[in-house]
């Protein structure tokens, strides 16, 4: 579908809270102007816990937030296997369709903001990262909060950078996972 502004597919604001367990928001865009970030979901004002299901093909008219855009005050929570790839964010080209003037932009985290795990990721997740801070040589930016709590595995198991100079690691600590400056 389409939408004039907002999000095409999940608006959270209001403080709301949306679960998606499973299921697939595909090939969602809008194609508004300042409005129309977060093509599949925006949190706004509230929060969106995902612990399944795919976010796949999605455009956004915006800047930012093919995908999913977390708002400054937005949260989002994952756990299980929830996929987040191949969404595009278009910087006012109004197109439904990437091309050349378009980024890969599956989440997108505003200043300050972090995914947060309520549970392990599985065998299956992947997660595509924007930041709104970039990193620089020797800042990473922090991606995760709880990581450490619920997985093991190295975080490139499950996220990747929509950025392919930048790359996820473990931050220096070794408990989150962490968007670095390619070396």
């Amino acid at each position: 579908g389409s939408s004039s502004y907002s999000t095409s597919a999940v608006f959270i604001q209001n403080n709301g809270t949306v679960n998606m367990t499973g299921g697939n928001i595909l090939n969602v865009y809008t194609n508004g102007g300042y409005e129309g970030r977060g093509a599949a979901v925006w949190i706004d004002q509230g929060t969106f816990n995902m612990s399944g299901g795919t976010v796949i093909g999605c455009v956004s008219h915006y800047g930012n937030g093919g995908g999913v855009y977390v708002n400054s005050s937005g949260t989002f929570n994952v756990s299980g296997a929830p996929v987040i790839k191949d969404n595009y964010a278009c910087g006012g080209t109004g197109s439904h369709v990437h091309n050349a003037n378009c980024k890969k932009s599956d989440v997108y985290l505003c200043s300050n903001k972090v995914i947060n795990l309520m549970g392990a990721l599985t065998d299956g997740a992947q997660i595509g990262v924007t930041c709104a801070t970039a990193p620089t040589a020797g800042n990473p930016v922090v991606i995760t909060n709880g990581y450490s709590k619920f997985c093991t595995e190295n975080p490139s198991e499950f996220f990747f950078s929509n950025n392919e100079n930048y790359e996820i690691r473990w931050n220096s600590s070794r408990t989150e996972a962490a968007l670095y400056l390619k070396s």
